[in-house]
């Protein structure tokens, strides 16, 4: 038998598409005389994407629904493997897909990509685009919404206690990102974050983390922060007059109140979708993906899949076709953090003809490095003469 092992054809697919715990509560009203847990419980009238927050477990936390399969939620957040609930469905976790810190050195960020499975189309949820805006984010108008606890009991001229287990309920409430962004640091983490005040109007707590601050950028509702941590809190209560000024003495408080901390997504949905991605590192995030900016026979799709720099010309990244008993291989990089691209082997008896087809493949991971794994797809050698492979990669919405 005869293989052909010196020519590989990258294919990118024609259709490609252009578009798009820590203690973590959202508490609404104006007033400290709104004690109503049904209030803001269905959908806001403003369109935030009320129908992608997802709930983990029963009074465990929250996530947002990316598309494709995807949910962002905090890193802490630890039981995401069933009773994951979207738009009042549940599905459990893809154990194919381990959940998978997004993070980028020096940074380590609260922030954790999950995939679920069995997942039917969702007509009401919609891919979410991400916010990769380097400046809109900031002193701007946001939604919260998200799976966590009401209200409890009031403290008078100071704010509210958490409510307990029976308050749960996905509701939304609105506030504002202060003018700059922050450094977010504890238990471990550290990472550039959004921070709204608390103002008497919105703020998190115990369930949230993980859920979704959106805004209304231009006419497009976008994730532009995902909920960690709430800052200078008295434990089990929201206070909009701050921590107690001394600790033997709950009675008493300072004049800091309390904020709430958010992922920025715009500093890191690069390693999310090509359209951030692009931005980035290209300067503009309708940049072509079939372009190739440093003419090393990959376009800006494969940089972004291989995860390389598109600026640079280097082949190293290439696949890498072998040999071995009873198979031929594909051997590549995939960006595991990608929750907009499909990865297919395909061969063909005849490189000239066009007549490609999925490869019937047993894949291998090879080794892990961060946010890639180097994958080996092995594909049977049969009676064929000749048989070419060659890697799809195919840009989802």
């Amino acid at each position: 038998m005869s293989l052909t092992s010196k020519r590989l054809a990258f294919f990118l697919a024609a259709a490609l598409l252009c578009a798009p715990a820590a203690r973590a509560l959202i508490i609404y009203g104006t007033g400290p005389a709104d004690v109503n847990n049904a209030l803001n419980t269905t959908a806001p009238a403003n369109g935030a994407p009320w129908a992608n927050v997802v709930q983990f477990g029963v009074n465990n936390a929250s996530g947002v629904y990316l598309g494709n399969g995807f949910i962002l939620t905090a890193n802490h957040v630890t039981v995401v493997d069933s009773g994951i609930v979207i738009n009042g469905v549940s599905y459990d976790r893809d154990p194919s897909f381990a959940p998978l810190q997004i993070s980028e050195a020096p940074d380590s960020v609260d922030l954790k990509l999950v995939k679920i499975i069995g997942l039917p189309p969702l007509p009401v949820v919609q891919s979410l685009p991400l916010n990769f805006s380097t400046s809109s984010d900031l002193n701007a108008n946001c939604t919260l919404i998200g799976w966590g606890v009401g209200k409890g009991a009031i403290i008078a001229n100071q704010g509210w206690y958490w409510g307990d287990d029976s308050t749960h309920a996905e509701r939304w409430g609105t506030n504002h990102t202060l003018s700059s962004a922050v450094a977010a640091t504890y238990s471990g983490y550290s990472y550039e974050a959004l921070e709204t005040p608390f103002s008497r109007s919105c703020q998190i707590t115990l369930g949230d983390s993980g859920s979704g601050l959106f805004q209304k950028l231009g006419t497009v509702w976008k994730l532009s922060g995902l909920t960690t941590t709430v800052l200078r809190y008295l434990d089990g209560a929201a206070q909009y007059d701050g921590v107690p000024t001394d600790p033997l003495d709950p009675t008493t408080f300072g004049d800091q109140p309390d904020a709430a901390n958010f992922v920025r997504i715009a500093k890191y949905a690069h390693l999310l979708r090509y359209e951030n991605w692009a931005n980035l590192k290209l300067g503009s995030a309708t940049a072509d993906a079939t372009a190739d900016a440093d003419k090393d026979s990959s376009s800006n799709l494969l940089e972004y899949a291989f995860h390389t720099n598109p600026n640079s010309a280097s082949a190293s990244s290439l696949p890498q076709l072998g040999l071995e008993p009873g198979f031929v291989t594909l051997t590549y990089t995939k960006l595991l953090s990608a929750t907009d691209l499909s990865y297919v082997v395909e061969q063909s008896p005849d490189a000239s003809t066009g007549s490609w087809t999925p490869a019937t493949v047993t894949g291998e991971t090879v080794a892990t490095s961060g946010l890639t794994a180097t994958i080996k797809a092995k594909v049977a050698v049969t009676t064929e003469p000749k048989k070419f492979l060659r890697l799809s990669v195919t840009r989802l919405p």
